[in-house]
């Protein structure tokens, strides 16, 4: 490339020579018909049949992905359960003044 910036606005003589090169091949005018026929062309799939093919992938990763979350909530459900769950109600939500402490003492007996 040439010693100019990179970042400036002229045009790059060598890489436009380059990009010509490697993007027309030996036979330009075949390259230059090809780029002009391309967007008639008619066997391209529409939108609908794009998304039918990924569909199947997707309702697989789905699926995965439900089971690996039910599976991850069954093993917490069927672990111990914390010192907090184990608490009466009545003492958790005490609204006197050491409601707090035995709280933080319910919560931290459980590390």
């Amino acid at each position: 490339m040439s010693e100019s910036s990179p970042f400036s606005a002229e045009r790059d003589e060598e890489l436009g020579a380059l990009l010509r090169d490697h993007l027309t091949g030996p036979n330009a005018e075949r390259f230059v018909a090809r780029l002009r026929t391309e967007p008639q062309r008619t066997d391209r799939d529409d939108s609908m049949s794009i998304l039918g093919r990924w569909a199947k992938p997707g309702i697989a990763v789905a699926g995965i992905a439900a089971v690996a979350l039910l599976w991850l909530g069954y093993r917490s459900v069927s672990e111990e359960p914390s010192q907090l769950a184990i608490a009466p109600v009545s003492e958790v939500i005490n609204v006197g003044p050491n409601s707090g402490e035995l709280l933080l003492a319910t919560m931290l007996e459980g590390r």
